[in-house]
């Protein structure tokens, strides 16, 4: 069977001929790299069916006769394996009841081979066959491997038998105590290291610096060897290396400037004092008194102190010849000026020997911290009888290890009778430690006793470079070509086929979509990592029609600090800062779509169809876990979208963790005010009436008694309300103080009915945590300690991650890194965080290497870097950028139809980054396609293209002739002007005085109302009184009555019985519109202006327009309007006649200062108007 099965396949792709279409020629790759006769290495584009891929040759090879025992397929993640198997096993069940001629078409074509009829009784038994494997199918993770053949061989490794794996929360504590105590350790050698790191961090950022480099623990295996010979050879080796990387030599730093200060030239110095005192410039002057101080400095330090003051720059570089002495004086004393510039040399080579040697003992101090902790952690590991997965590598290389280990062969030689075909998957992502299992576990595939002629023993890989975005575990671009160069010259030297197949046909994203892609990827500084054309993505789906689409980003508001009061009612900055106007402008843009129905194409089990957009089909993503990541979440929640909260969370930072571990605070210490505070605000408590405790309730409870505060539990005891929470919280105390922390957390949320509780109020996403502080809880039981304490400070330092699995269907929006999205796709994605560049900040400490060796641990603080140092972070940066680019391709590739940019600046930023994600697609998209308002987009005529921003809604669907033509370059001598600045000639009125009499200022009270109209309209009307009084009052320090009488007129106008709607859902604020107009006096115009408020009524034929005027004396009637007012509103009327024809333009103005709204009648609008109004078309 197995020759017949081969060579159908052979002579099946040897008759085919070149097809056209993308299914064609994909289904033509794969089968090349599925032919289990040769090894293939395949370089896959995103979406091309990598999974598909390896599931086909997995069963080419079973069809072969191959025993399933003897396939091993390494995957990264264990998802991905179990996604592997259930594919495997699906594919194989379905043949069972399949007859004949169906079965033989089905696996002709899927897999390209032809199977005759008597073959096929064995192909319908492979299901059982491989289900009666022992062991079953190998397909796992390469830890799950090495766990497998470390309890296959206990005693060759050296490990206990039965021995377990702590997972990652379980390490994570147990390290965390490892650091602790070594920190508190009474060991003066440690003491001084950490005081000299100290010295250049503060605490919270030295738990950080140990924290990253305990994460490289694999790069100090090597120090903690049992054979303390060997230590002091590896500690000696890492110390050389790091001396080598920063041209450090052996010289104490000290040494170095006192060597500097014993070859002072101190005539010439003292002669050049006295020169340079009798010239008459401020340069030479200062320098002589520089000299002067040098001279008569007390110590080597002081001294040079002030040399760098004379000779070197404030960024410590050496000084112009002209900084040094002015050229008059270098002139006429040319010696002089000989020495001051060879002692300017010999002061900057001085610091850049005495930087190096301080990072080398800085670095000497952070190796020996580390290494102290890795030393309590190996020995609280041993003692319980556990392993990390770092372990799992480390001591399966070391059994493999031929050299050192004289069992090595005997386990080699097991394996080698027990592995024929050998599968990666991912292989971008492995790591070189992961690499030297695989080469040591593939050497005898194809030399001595292991290159057997009756078997054909193959390695195939499949992975993509551009997705290499683990550098942090190792994994790297350039050992992925090493290693393909590897096993090429390894299969074909042993006169065997080896195939580089690419796949380049992408089942998943729209040929919109691949177009951007390809031309982002073909930008001139678009470096991944390895040099070389990459070839473009072909569209398997040629049909869909996809979009890209480019916002504007959000820049920080003018003003500074003092615009930080200017808060959305909703939140404290929304109005302020502009990440969160991004979050409120993606959350808004996707309740839209929700109501409106929005339509997308979406894949089922029969074929694609179109249907209304649901939230499971949103992905977001950023870069890391920042604020923008919160505020978005926060944003969906406001406006009742389903979110599935982050995608990966530190337990003990979850609201409702954070609620119980206050609980448990004050149930421990009744004396705990912020404690009990927090309870009280938390979803465990409630008022007798029902509702929930607020601050009112709060600020009531500190009232003082007799001129005494007292404490809160005491208060609350007092408090009517709060009588069931009460006896609540004094049941709990009983309880927590007699059960073990698992036990009385698990009767809170579940007998009381607390999970429900913060379920009801913080979602579904608040489920997983709740059940991962109860595993924690349980777990620190086991361990022995029963004392809530404990438990809860244990939870507090250890930093427990919760890893959601988001590939689930849950009907939510999912907001995720990058990082976690990898092999993921959805049908609309939104890139969110693109204006953000790696900064070289984060890059003081990082390992140094190429990928070939286990790399360098590097920590070099700013205040303390030289010119190497300089060039090392630069180098850093470099290699950062080129996985920034990695990280960019992953992220636009997980869209299928409509992949959407957006972004938000700081403040000291007008513009994106060169290099960042939003100016690449900015350059792509806008030299060449339609700017329709302020978003660009691709293609210019997608149907699916997304209203997002001011009255882009309400545009006409299909597109002007001039959509397509390139824009012009822009005539800067054109008469641009405001619609404000339109009048005939009338003064503008006077603004209203903030010193004038009669109460509160107007100005400001004027800019209230403005801003609460701008904001409020965006809040559920039964929040609105609320967050409007809340606002006014405790950011503007506004008296409660006076909120309420503010809140009441602008209510009023909301809910004016003309204008209601202009408030109404669907209304826009701040909506850009340019026009070409011939104003008053006859001349052409290009004019541009943003009205207040807009609203598009298609029912009544009528458009909304409101005008704003918050710091003018408002006028009696219209009569007293001013011309400059009427004619900017008759402009803006006028330019949106265009893009709506047919409807009656309305206009308003609005005077804050009262409120009044004021609606000009339509005679007047006209005898305003411009006399020629076109949209602008360039």
């Amino acid at each position: 069977m197995a020759a017949c099965a081969t060579g159908a396949g052979r002579d099946a792709m040897s008759r085919d001929t070149p097809p056209a279409a993308p299914e064609q020629k994909a289904q033509r790759q794969q089968n090349r790299a599925a032919d289990p006769a040769a090894s293939a290495w395949v370089s896959a584009h995103a979406g091309s069916g990598k999974t598909h891929l390896l599931a086909n040759r997995v069963i080419r090879l079973l069809l072969t006769g191959t025993d399933p025992a003897r396939i091993l397929c390494l995957t990264y993640t264990r998802a991905a394996a179990a996604e592997m198997k259930a594919r495997i096993f699906d594919r194989l069940a379905s043949w069972i009841d399949k007859g004949d001629d169906e079965l033989i078409t089905d696996i002709h074509e899927t897999l390209g081979v032809r199977l005759k009829r008597d073959e096929l009784v064995l192909a319908r038994r492979l299901f059982a066959r491989t289900l009666e494997t022992p062991g079953g199918l190998k397909v796992q993770t390469i830890h799950a491997f090495c766990e497998r053949l470390l309890q296959a061989f206990p005693v060759e490794a050296g490990v206990p038998p039965g021995f377990e794996v702590l997972d990652e929360a379980a390490a994570a504590e147990l390290l965390a105590a490892a650091r602790a105590g070594v920190l508190a350790a009474n060991d003066r050698r440690l003491a001084a290291a950490i005081g000299e790191i100290a010295a250049h961090r503060g605490e919270r950022d030295f738990d950080d610096l140990l924290h990253k480099l305990l994460a490289q623990a694999h790069l100090l295996r090597p120090l903690l060897h049992e054979d303390r010979r060997r230590v002091a050879q590896a500690k000696q080796e890492l110390h050389d290396r790091q001396r080598a990387l920063l041209a450090a030599g052996t010289e104490d730093a000290a040494a170095i400037i006192e060597h500097w200060h014993a070859g002072l030239p101190r005539d010439t110095l003292q002669e050049a004092t006295a020169f340079l005192a009798r010239k008459t410039t401020d340069t030479d002057k200062g320098q002589a008194a520089t000299l002067a101080a040098l001279l008569a400095a007390e110590t080597p330090d002081q001294a040079f102190a002030l040399a760098k003051r004379a000779f070197l720059t404030a960024k410590e570089q050496a000084k112009a010849d002209r900084s040094v002495l002015t050229p008059n004086a270098a002139k006429e004393r040319p010696d002089v000026a000989a020495a001051l510039f060879a002692l300017r040399d010999a002061t900057h080579a001085a610091l850049q020997r005495q930087r190096a040697a301080r990072l080398r003992d800085l670095n000497a101090a952070l190796i020996d911290v580390g290494v102290a902790v890795l030393e309590r952690y190996e020995r609280a590991k041993a003692a319980s009888g556990h392993y990390d997965y770092d372990d799992l590598i480390a001591r399966t290389l070391a059994l493999l290890e031929v050299e050192d280990n004289p069992v090595a062969p005997w386990v080699l030689y097991r394996l080698d009778g027990g592995i024929d075909h050998l599968l990666i998957d991912e292989a971008q992502d492995t790591s070189p430690r992961q690499w030297e299992i695989i080469r040591r576990l593939t050497e005898e595939f194809t030399a001595g006793a292991g290159a057997r002629p009756e078997v054909e023993r193959t390695v195939f890989a499949v992975g993509d470079f551009k997705q290499s975005i683990y550098s942090f575990q190792g994994a790297a671009p350039a050992e992925f070509a090493r290693m393909q160069a590897y096993f090429e010259q390894r299969v074909t030297a042993a006169e065997q086929e080896f195939r580089a197949v690419p796949l380049d046909v992408s089942f998943r994203t729209a040929p919109q979509v691949l177009t951007i892609i390809d031309r982002v990827l073909t930008q001139d500084d678009m470096t991944l990592g390895i040099d070389g054309r990459i070839p473009p993505h072909v569209a398997a789906r040629r049909a869909a029609r996809g979009s890209v689409e480019l916002w504007p980003p959000e820049k920080a508001l003018a003003g500074g600090e003092a615009l930080d009061k200017w808060a959305a009612p909703g939140s404290l900055e929304e109005a302020y800062h502009p990440r969160l106007r991004l979050a409120a402008r993606l959350a808004a843009t996707i309740r839209r779509w929700l109501d409106a129905g929005e339509p997308i194409t979406v894949k089922d089990g029969h074929g694609e169809r179109t249907r209304a957009i649901e939230p499971g089909d949103i992905l977001i993503l950023v870069r890391t876990r920042t604020t923008l990541m919160d505020a978005i979440i926060s944003a969906l929640k406001q406006r009742d979208i389903p979110v599935a909260g982050a995608d990966r969370l530190k337990v003990g930072e979850h609201i409702a963790v954070r609620d119980l571990i206050s609980l448990g605070r004050f149930l421990l210490n009744t004396e705990d005010d912020l404690a009990l505070a927090c309870v009280l605000k938390s979803p465990l408590l409630r008022r007798d009436d029902g509702a929930w405790f607020d601050d009112d309730d709060l600020i009531r409870l500190r009232a003082t008694r007799g001129g005494r505060r007292a404490a809160l539990w005491a208060q609350l005891r007092h408090h009517p309300p709060a009588r069931r929470a009460v006896a609540t919280l004094e049941r709990w105390r009983d309880e927590a103080l007699a059960l073990p922390p698992a036990a009385f957390f698990t009767r809170l949320l579940g007998r009381d009915g607390m999970r429900r509780a913060f379920i009801g109020r913080l979602g579904r996403e608040a489920k997983e945590p709740l059940e991962a502080f109860l595993d924690l809880a349980r777990r620190h039981e086991r361990d022995g300690d029963a004392a809530l304490l404990s438990f809860l400070e244990g939870l507090e330092a250890s930093g427990t991650e919760l890893k959601r699995d988001m590939e689930a269907p849950r009907g939510e929006v999912r907001v995720m890194t990058v990082h976690g999205a990898k092999g993921l796709e959805a049908p609309v994605v939104f890139l969110a965080d693109t204006t953000s560049r790696p900064d070289k900040r984060h890059l003081e400490f990082h390992v140094h290497g190429d990928g070939r060796d286990a790399g360098v641990p590097l920590w070099l603080p700013s205040g303390l870097r030289h010119e190497q140092g300089d060039d090392l972070i630069a180098r850093a940066l470099a290699e950062q950028m080129r996985e920034y680019n990695r990280q960019l391709y992953v992220a636009m590739t997980r869209a299928r139809d409509r992949l959407i940019v957006c972004g938000a600046l700081d403040k000291r930023r007008e513009e994106a980054p060169n290099g960042s994600w939003y100016a690449r697609f900015a350059r792509q998209l806008a030299h060449d396609e339609l700017n329709t308002g302020d978003i660009w987009r691709y293609p210019p005529t997608a149907d699916s293209a997304t209203a997002a921003h001011g009255a882009q809604a309400a545009a006409p669907s299909s597109l002007p002739r001039w959509a397509g033509r390139r824009p012009a370059h822009p005539d800067t001598a054109r008469d641009w002007a405001a619609p404000s600045r339109l009048g005939r000639g009338m003064p503008m009125p006077a603004v209203l005085s903030p010193l004038a009499g009669g109460g509160a200022d107007p100005f400001r009270r004027g800019d209230l109302i403005h801003r609460l109209l701008q904001f409020l309209p965006d809040l559920p009307a039964a929040a609105r009184q609320r967050k409007a009084i809340d606002w006014l009052t405790r950011f503007h320090a506004m008296p409660s009555d006076e909120a309420k009488a503010l809140w009441e007129e602008v209510h009023g106008v909301m809910n004016h019985p003309d204008f209601a709607p202009l408030f109404g859902p669907g209304s826009r604020a701040e909506v850009s519109i340019a026009a070409r107009i011939i104003d008053a006096t006859g001349r052409e115009r290009l004019i541009s202006g943003q009205i207040d408020r807009l609203v598009v009524l298609e029912e009544a034929r009528q458009v909304l327009i409101v005008d704003y005027k918050s710091n003018r004396p408002p006028p009696a009637d219209i009569a007293g309007v001013a011309e400059e007012y009427i004619a900017q509103l008759a402009a803006y009327a006028a330019a949106a006649q265009p893009l709506w024809p047919g409807h009656a333009i309305r206009g308003a103005l609005l005077w804050t200062a009262l409120p009044r709204l004021m609606e000009l009648p339509e005679e007047l609008l006209r005898r305003f108007r411009p006399a020629t109004t076109r949209i602008v078309e360039e």
